[in-house]
Protein backbone atom coordinates (compact mmCIF):
# COMPACT_ATOMS: atom_id res chain seq x y z
CA UNK A 1 0.00 0.00 0.00
CA UNK A 2 2.93 2.49 0.75
CA UNK A 3 4.70 1.86 -2.41
CA UNK A 4 1.57 2.67 -4.84
CA UNK A 5 -0.22 5.80 -2.33
CA UNK A 6 0.50 9.10 -3.05
CA UNK A 7 2.60 11.33 -0.67
CA UNK A 8 -0.57 13.43 -0.03
CA UNK A 9 -2.58 10.21 0.59
CA UNK A 10 0.21 8.96 3.36
CA UNK A 11 0.32 12.48 5.15
CA UNK A 12 -3.87 12.59 5.24
CA UNK A 13 -3.76 8.58 6.48
CA UNK A 14 -0.98 10.11 9.38
CA UNK A 15 -3.53 12.95 10.48
CA UNK A 16 -5.73 11.85 13.69
CA UNK A 17 -8.08 14.32 14.10
CA UNK A 18 -10.02 15.42 17.34
CA UNK A 19 -13.44 14.54 18.12
CA UNK A 20 -14.02 18.14 19.19
CA UNK A 21 -13.13 19.60 16.30
CA UNK A 22 -16.28 18.66 14.30
CA UNK A 23 -18.28 18.89 18.05
CA UNK A 24 -20.65 21.93 18.61
CA UNK A 25 -23.08 22.93 21.29
CA UNK A 26 -26.65 23.03 20.01
CA UNK A 27 -28.37 25.71 22.06
CA UNK A 28 -31.49 24.88 19.89
CA UNK A 29 -31.48 21.66 21.17
CA UNK A 30 -30.95 22.30 25.18
CA UNK A 31 -27.40 22.57 24.49
CA UNK A 32 -26.36 19.49 23.49
CA UNK A 33 -23.20 18.11 21.89
CA UNK A 34 -24.40 17.21 18.29
CA UNK A 35 -21.77 16.54 15.37
CA UNK A 36 -21.44 18.07 12.78
CA UNK A 37 -21.80 15.54 9.45
CA UNK A 38 -21.07 17.22 6.88
CA UNK A 39 -17.56 18.30 8.27
CA UNK A 40 -16.97 14.57 8.89
CA UNK A 41 -17.63 13.61 5.69
CA UNK A 42 -15.29 16.31 4.37
CA UNK A 43 -12.64 15.10 6.28
CA UNK A 44 -13.37 11.32 5.39
CA UNK A 45 -13.02 13.00 2.01
CA UNK A 46 -9.55 14.42 2.44
CA UNK A 47 -8.47 10.71 3.34
CA UNK A 48 -8.13 11.34 6.95
CA UNK A 49 -6.48 8.46 9.19
CA UNK A 50 -8.66 8.20 12.09
CA UNK A 51 -10.46 10.19 14.98
CA UNK A 52 -9.91 10.64 18.35
CA UNK A 53 -11.19 10.92 22.29
CA UNK A 54 -14.70 10.61 23.52
CA UNK A 55 -16.99 13.53 23.86
CA UNK A 56 -16.88 14.53 27.36
CA UNK A 57 -20.04 13.49 29.52
CA UNK A 58 -21.66 12.16 26.63
CA UNK A 59 -21.39 8.81 26.69
CA UNK A 60 -21.70 6.00 29.40
CA UNK A 61 -18.45 4.47 30.03
CA UNK A 62 -17.99 1.44 27.57
CA UNK A 63 -21.11 2.54 25.35
CA UNK A 64 -20.17 3.80 21.52
CA UNK A 65 -21.12 6.86 20.89
CA UNK A 66 -21.49 5.82 17.24
CA UNK A 67 -21.05 2.96 15.15
CA UNK A 68 -21.34 2.17 11.34
CA UNK A 69 -24.59 0.31 11.14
Amino acid sequence: MVETAAVDELLGKMNQIEVGAFVYVDWNNGGEKTLNVSLVQDYAAHGVGGYLNLIPGAADWGTPLWNAT
